[in-house]
Protein backbone atom coordinates (compact mmCIF):
# COMPACT_ATOMS: atom_id res chain seq x y z
CA UNK A 1 0.00 0.00 0.00
CA UNK A 2 2.97 2.17 1.24
CA UNK A 3 4.16 1.60 -2.78
CA UNK A 4 1.12 2.29 -4.36
CA UNK A 5 0.44 5.73 -2.14
CA UNK A 6 4.23 7.10 -3.04
CA UNK A 7 4.13 6.05 -6.36
CA UNK A 8 0.55 8.06 -7.24
CA UNK A 9 1.84 10.91 -5.21
CA UNK A 10 5.03 11.18 -7.40
CA UNK A 11 3.35 10.79 -10.15
CA UNK A 12 0.81 13.78 -9.61
CA UNK A 13 3.76 15.70 -8.47
CA UNK A 14 5.12 15.31 -12.02
CA UNK A 15 2.02 16.58 -13.26
CA UNK A 16 2.09 19.41 -11.24
CA UNK A 17 5.61 20.13 -12.13
CA UNK A 18 4.04 20.44 -15.36
CA UNK A 19 1.72 22.65 -14.81
CA UNK A 20 3.86 25.23 -12.24
CA UNK A 21 6.60 24.83 -15.57
CA UNK A 22 3.65 26.29 -17.53
CA UNK A 23 2.99 29.18 -15.37
CA UNK A 24 6.31 29.93 -14.84
CA UNK A 25 6.88 30.43 -18.35
CA UNK A 26 3.97 32.15 -19.22
CA UNK A 27 4.42 34.96 -16.76
CA UNK A 28 1.77 37.27 -14.68
CA UNK A 29 -1.18 35.14 -16.29
CA UNK A 30 -3.35 37.09 -13.47
CA UNK A 31 -2.77 40.37 -14.99
CA UNK A 32 -3.40 39.23 -18.28
CA UNK A 33 -6.81 37.88 -17.36
CA UNK A 34 -7.68 41.03 -15.66
CA UNK A 35 -7.10 42.85 -18.61
CA UNK A 36 -9.22 40.75 -21.68
CA UNK A 37 -12.52 41.31 -22.38
CA UNK A 38 -14.41 38.21 -21.44
CA UNK A 39 -17.42 35.91 -22.57
CA UNK A 40 -20.28 35.17 -20.20
CA UNK A 41 -20.01 32.65 -17.63
CA UNK A 42 -16.41 33.95 -16.90
CA UNK A 43 -14.93 33.35 -13.65
CA UNK A 44 -12.93 34.94 -11.18
CA UNK A 45 -8.82 34.53 -11.70
CA UNK A 46 -8.69 32.77 -8.30
CA UNK A 47 -10.66 30.01 -9.41
CA UNK A 48 -7.81 28.77 -12.03
CA UNK A 49 -5.74 28.50 -9.13
CA UNK A 50 -8.09 26.07 -7.08
CA UNK A 51 -9.32 24.00 -10.00
CA UNK A 52 -5.35 23.29 -11.84
CA UNK A 53 -3.95 22.02 -9.11
CA UNK A 54 -6.84 19.41 -8.45
CA UNK A 55 -7.27 18.34 -12.02
CA UNK A 56 -3.00 18.07 -12.02
CA UNK A 57 -3.39 15.70 -9.30
CA UNK A 58 -6.12 13.74 -10.35
CA UNK A 59 -4.04 13.37 -13.74
CA UNK A 60 -1.09 11.68 -12.01
CA UNK A 61 -2.85 9.62 -9.98
CA UNK A 62 -4.96 8.61 -13.60
CA UNK A 63 -1.26 8.06 -15.22
CA UNK A 64 0.14 6.42 -12.30
CA UNK A 65 -2.86 3.64 -12.18
CA UNK A 66 -2.26 3.23 -15.64
CA UNK A 67 1.64 2.63 -15.54
CA UNK A 68 0.61 0.19 -12.31
CA UNK A 69 -1.38 -2.39 -13.81
CA UNK A 70 -0.86 -5.61 -14.68
CA UNK A 71 -0.61 -7.03 -17.80
CA UNK A 72 -0.89 -6.16 -21.74
CA UNK A 73 2.47 -3.84 -21.18
CA UNK A 74 1.94 -2.62 -25.42
CA UNK A 75 -1.24 -0.77 -24.23
CA UNK A 76 -0.05 0.73 -21.19
CA UNK A 77 2.88 2.13 -23.27
CA UNK A 78 1.01 3.91 -25.80
CA UNK A 79 -1.45 4.73 -22.92
CA UNK A 80 1.44 6.42 -20.92
CA UNK A 81 2.48 7.67 -24.48
CA UNK A 82 -0.85 9.95 -24.94
CA UNK A 83 -0.86 11.07 -21.37
CA UNK A 84 2.46 12.45 -22.14
CA UNK A 85 1.42 14.13 -25.93
CA UNK A 86 -1.90 15.74 -23.73
CA UNK A 87 0.78 16.81 -20.64
CA UNK A 88 2.85 18.49 -22.96
CA UNK A 89 0.09 20.57 -24.99
CA UNK A 90 -1.11 21.52 -21.75
CA UNK A 91 2.58 23.19 -20.96
CA UNK A 92 2.18 24.81 -23.97
CA UNK A 93 -1.29 26.29 -24.41
CA UNK A 94 -0.38 28.65 -21.35
CA UNK A 95 2.95 30.47 -22.80
CA UNK A 96 0.81 30.55 -26.15
CA UNK A 97 -2.49 32.05 -24.44
CA UNK A 98 -1.12 34.51 -21.85
CA UNK A 99 2.64 34.88 -22.76
CA UNK A 100 2.10 35.39 -26.50
CA UNK A 101 -1.69 36.51 -26.28
CA UNK A 102 -2.15 34.35 -29.71
CA UNK A 103 -5.28 33.29 -28.51
CA UNK A 104 -6.29 32.18 -31.62
CA UNK A 105 -3.21 29.80 -31.81
CA UNK A 106 -4.00 28.58 -28.11
CA UNK A 107 -7.80 27.92 -29.02
CA UNK A 108 -6.53 25.75 -32.01
CA UNK A 109 -3.68 23.89 -29.40
CA UNK A 110 -6.51 23.30 -27.22
CA UNK A 111 -8.79 21.29 -29.62
CA UNK A 112 -5.31 19.38 -30.06
CA UNK A 113 -5.30 19.03 -26.28
CA UNK A 114 -8.70 17.72 -26.07
CA UNK A 115 -8.39 15.37 -28.78
CA UNK A 116 -5.30 14.34 -27.18
CA UNK A 117 -6.99 14.14 -23.65
CA UNK A 118 -10.20 11.75 -25.24
CA UNK A 119 -7.85 9.55 -26.98
CA UNK A 120 -5.70 8.91 -23.33
CA UNK A 121 -9.06 8.33 -22.29
CA UNK A 122 -9.80 6.19 -24.57
CA UNK A 123 -6.86 4.29 -24.12
CA UNK A 124 -6.78 4.29 -20.23
CA UNK A 125 -10.51 3.21 -20.27
CA UNK A 126 -8.88 -0.54 -21.84
CA UNK A 127 -6.79 -0.55 -19.29
CA UNK A 128 -7.78 0.87 -15.94
CA UNK A 129 -11.49 1.88 -16.31
CA UNK A 130 -11.73 4.12 -13.21
CA UNK A 131 -8.27 5.73 -14.34
CA UNK A 132 -10.32 7.16 -17.87
CA UNK A 133 -12.91 8.24 -15.36
CA UNK A 134 -10.77 10.25 -13.02
CA UNK A 135 -9.60 12.45 -16.24
CA UNK A 136 -13.39 13.20 -17.08
CA UNK A 137 -13.18 16.48 -15.05
CA UNK A 138 -9.75 17.97 -16.99
CA UNK A 139 -11.65 17.03 -19.95
CA UNK A 140 -14.84 19.01 -18.82
CA UNK A 141 -12.43 21.57 -17.88
CA UNK A 142 -10.93 21.55 -20.88
CA UNK A 143 -14.02 21.80 -22.81
CA UNK A 144 -14.81 25.26 -20.85
CA UNK A 145 -11.86 26.59 -21.21
CA UNK A 146 -12.66 26.11 -24.99
CA UNK A 147 -15.60 28.53 -25.01
CA UNK A 148 -13.74 30.75 -23.05
CA UNK A 149 -10.47 30.77 -25.13
CA UNK A 150 -12.74 31.45 -28.25
CA UNK A 151 -14.75 34.07 -26.56
CA UNK A 152 -11.31 35.54 -25.57
CA UNK A 153 -10.25 35.64 -29.07
CA UNK A 154 -13.29 36.73 -30.38
CA UNK A 155 -13.61 39.27 -27.67
CA UNK A 156 -9.72 40.80 -28.02
CA UNK A 157 -8.83 41.87 -31.96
Amino acid sequence: MRHHFGGAMISAGIALAAGLLSAFISGNQAAVYQTLNLPPLSPPGWIFAVIWPILYIAMGIAAYWVYSSRGQPVLRKRALALYTIQLLLNILWSPIFFGLMAFGGAAILLGALIIAVVLTMLSFVRIKPCAAWLLLPYLCWLLFAGYLNIGVFLLNP
